[in-house]
């Protein structure tokens, strides 16, 4: 039998959804460049990736060493280089030259 509801049960279930605060996913990448200042302090500190990746790990944060450490690389990288950087690099490359046709030669070719 099908189920049917009636217009103060719809009314309910959309405030229910309106109330819902916006759910915020965050990417094993993204997580890294938030800590990436504070993992590098440990590693600073003598600590390993190994060791850093096994915090996570306990932390519900499943990553390998090698991948924290490209995901820190990354980071870096987007530090220095910011978004602006682009359009300086655009800015900073020579313009081509506007080239005029030569006029051409009065006389024949054979001196004249």
């Amino acid at each position: 039998m099908k189920q049917v509801y009636d217009e103060e049960t719809l009314a309910k279930v959309k405030a229910g959804l309106k109330g819902m605060a916006k759910k915020e996913i965050v990417t094993k990448r993204k997580l890294v460049e938030d800590l990436a200042e504070e993992i590098r302090g440990k590693m600073r500190e003598g600590y390993t990736l190994a060791e850093i990746a096994e915090v996570l790990a306990a932390n519900d944060v499943e990553i390998k060493p090698s991948t924290l450490r490209f995901y820190l690389a990354e980071a870096a990288k987007a530090t220095v280089e910011e978004p602006s950087a682009a359009r300086r690099k655009a800015a900073s490359r020579p313009k081509a030259k506007a080239v005029t046709p030569a006029a051409p030669r009065l006389g024949g070719s054979d001196g004249e």
